[in-house]
């Protein structure tokens, strides 16, 4: 177990593989230094208390950049401020977990997306980018809210699947999609738009999602869409 500190430097861990435990009372570091894009490494946090955080650092780097799962049972994932965070593994927060996203800035999920009822998401007004190549899961217990929410997956085979029956995003200020969709999975899934709403041409399956989109903010919002791409259908008010 791990109570303090985990400095990983440069990429030579590439291909490795294990299991890393962060637990105790105080805070923790994990630092992703020189570019570092590592191996299969599970980084398990279960904290003695649920604000108790353990920090993702960019060390010598400019981001964040991990290739590692992130499995949050109790305590504060908190991921370093103002630089981008890119995680190609798994994301999971549990129990009494707690995911604190970049502040003002990009958190990038290529992989499976957990979060169950009890667990908390902190978007410090930064931005939910859903990336990749393959088709990905998420799963929420209950609603969770972000500030800003984008879609960035490859339009094709770059579907993402929800798996629950409360598989809800609520964007509080943007959705932007980019490229990708939504669709297939057990689950409905729910877009809920507190600000404007923007679809460019490169999206896939812009009429027919197989999810809904509501707008639910107080004040109005605004939708744009570039030539040729129709509301898509769940889109309401």
């Amino acid at each position: 177990g791990i109570g303090d500190t985990l400095e990983q430097i440069g990429q030579g861990n590439q291909g490795h593989s294990g299991d890393f435990f962060f637990i105790g009372t105080k805070t923790g570091d994990l630092i992703l230094s020189g570019g570092n894009t590592l191996g299969t490494y599970t980084y398990n946090v279960n904290k003695a208390t649920n604000t108790t955080a353990v920090q993702v650092w960019k060390g010598s780097s400019t981001d964040v950049l991990s290739q590692g799962n992130f499995n949050v049972v109790n305590g504060d994932l908190r991921f370093d401020d103002d630089v981008p965070a890119t995680v190609n593994g798994t994301v999971s927060i549990q129990n009494n977990g707690t995911l604190s996203m970049p502040a003002a800035e990009y958190f990038n999920l290529s992989n499976n997306f957990t979060a169950t009822a009890s667990s908390t998401i902190n978007h410090r007004m930064g931005t939910l980018n859903f990336i990749g190549n393959s088709a990905r899961d998420f799963d929420f217990g209950a609603p969770k809210r972000f500030y800003d929410i984008e879609f960035n997956r490859t339009a094709s085979g770059g579907a993402l699947r929800p798996l629950g029956g409360n598989d809800t995003m609520i964007a509080e200020n943007n959705l932007k999609l980019v490229s990708g969709y939504m669709a297939g999975g057990t689950g409905p899934a729910i877009l809920l738009v507190e600000g404007d709403m923007q679809a460019l041409s490169s999206i896939s399956g812009s009429n027919d999602w197989g999810y809904s989109i509501a707008f639910t903010g107080d004040a109005n919002s605004n939708y744009t869409a570039e030539a040729g791409v129709p509301m898509p259908t769940g889109a309401g008010s």
